[in-house]
């Protein structure tokens, strides 16, 4: 019908907790009546409760692995598409300086500092 476990805690702790206490033949240990809803007593309820336990905290793959693989996958697409847009930069300035000797030469001055024998050339920083 019912199991009782055995405590040496006031009932007054647990009233609210457990449905009645009863006290056995001992007047030290008081015995509590656990009633636990038939949910609770079914085994493939409770087999299909350790295996979702299982899968979101203990599993190789678990949520929050999988969580965090798809923000570093999500990352990864961003790197992807900015440096496929930075290749098509790069390629239009690649063709400029293949196709242009000034564009050449304007690159080549600013940013190696190369000059012509007769020039100065001055540094402004900001």
């Amino acid at each position: 019908m019912s199991e009782f476990i055995p405590a040496t805690i006031c009932p007054s702790l647990f009233s609210s907790i457990f449905a009645r206490c009863r006290q056995s033949f001992n007047p030290d240990i008081i015995y509590m009546d656990i009633r636990f809803p038939s949910l609770l007593k079914n085994k493939y309820f409770l087999v299909l409760v350790a295996a979702l336990v299982w899968f979101v905290f203990f599993d190789q793959n678990n949520l929050i692995q999988q969580y965090r693989l798809q923000r570093q996958l999500h990352e990864f697409r961003q790197e992807v598409e900015y440096y496929k847009q930075q290749i098509a930069l790069d390629s239009i300035d690649i063709d400029k300086l293949r196709n242009n000797p000034e564009e050449l030469e304007r690159y080549a001055r600013e940013k190696y500092l190369m000059k012509k024998e007769n020039e100065d050339i001055f540094i402004i920083q900001d």
